[in-house]
């Protein structure tokens, strides 16, 4: 989640002018810093529930 809210930062720190590599770093950066969060953070929401619930927290977490 570091690294996404790095990611951030640094996309507010880009210039108006900035260049492809740049960007599509920072972007990268991103969607690491949310692919590692994005997987345990369901993992542990679909473990918390009973197991006649998991259905229906399946659909919120993907509605989300």
């Amino acid at each position: 989640m570091l690294a996404a809210a790095g990611a951030f930062v640094l996309l507010e720190l880009l210039p108006v002018n900035f260049s492809y590599p740049a960007f599509a770093g920072i972007l990268l950066l991103n969607g690491a810093g949310h692919g590692a969060f994005a997987a345990p953070n369901r993992a542990g929401v679909m473990n918390s529930l009973p197991a006649r619930d998991r259905g229906a927290g399946g659909g919120m977490n993907s509605t989300s």
